[in-house]
């Protein structure tokens, strides 16, 4: 775990160096200042005078839920993956917000448009429905057309002229 955590702050512009023999603990750096210590447990330690405790913390919890899916890059975990398009979330240390990426390649041009989402069930819908994962217009209910609606009403009033009993 201390691992894949080095690679992850060392991703978000951190310097992690991994300390001790009988009991391991990272101390944490930014712009060359030592900012706290991670003990084994994963809790966080501060120097008195830095600020960003809160900051790691939450970093933390996010790779601790996300460390079972497989990185992308330096600090992105990818969620979903279908014929190429990729579907990440990361922790974006400036706003302190988890967001969520969309990479969606163009089959004609071979380019890769990305786009950040802050709502996880919004990127959510633009993968699936970008990738042709799952055909949405095709579960939407679909409008009976102007044709259509002649033709039902022609074959009703025929029917109905057919079901009377016969003048004399």
């Amino acid at each position: 775990m201390f691992q894949k955590l080095i690679a992850y702050l060392s991703g978000l512009g951190y310097t992690v160096e991994e300390q001790g023999k009988l009991e391991k603990y990272l101390v944490v750096f930014r712009s060359g200042r030592p900012l706290g210590l991670i003990l084994s447990d994963l809790s966080v330690r501060m120097i008195a005078d830095a600020e960003g405790k809160e900051n790691i913390a939450e970093m933390i919890r996010f790779m601790k839920k996300n460390q079972s899916l497989p990185n992308v890059g330096g600090s992105e975990f990818q969620i979903a993956c279908y014929r190429g398009n990729q579907l990440t979330t990361f922790f974006d240390p400036k706003t302190m917000l988890i967001k969520y990426t969309t990479y969606i390649l163009d089959p004609k041009t071979g380019e890769t448009a990305s786009t950040i989402y802050e709502s996880p069930e919004t990127a959510a819908f633009r993968f699936v429905t970008q990738t042709g994962f799952v055909d949405v217009k095709r579960l939407l209910p679909q409008r009976e057309g102007w044709t259509d609606r002649m033709r039902t009403r022609l074959i009703r009033y025929l029917v109905s002229k057919s079901n009377r009993p016969a003048e004399q």
